[in-house]
């Protein structure tokens, strides 16, 4: 084998390792960071959509309580011998 070939194969190993050592090093020390900092990120925007659903259902909450009083005002009308009542609470 000559000097040449030696010399190619030589470099080309080097290059592997260094590549090697490189996905290594950001395998384990900046991916690991990401990924902390990514689930963080995430739990915020699920507790940022979950705060918002149930602001949602409060005030659907709201509105169907107040409209309720409003059903046995339709219902008297439509049946004015029942007694008329309010249910509040």
């Amino acid at each position: 084998m000559s000097l040449r070939a030696k010399t190619v194969i030589v470099i080309a190993i080097a290059a592997v390792i260094v590549v090697g050592v490189v996905f290594a090093i950001s395998q384990f020390i900046f991916m690991r960071s990401f990924q902390s900092l990514e689930n963080t990120n995430t739990n915020l925007a699920v507790q940022q959509v979950t705060s918002a659903l149930s602001d949602s259902i409060n005030s659907l909450n709201k509105l169907n309580h107040d409209w309720a009083a409003w059903d046995d005002s339709y219902n008297f009308v439509q049946n004015p011998s029942k007694k008329y009542t309010i249910h509040r609470s």
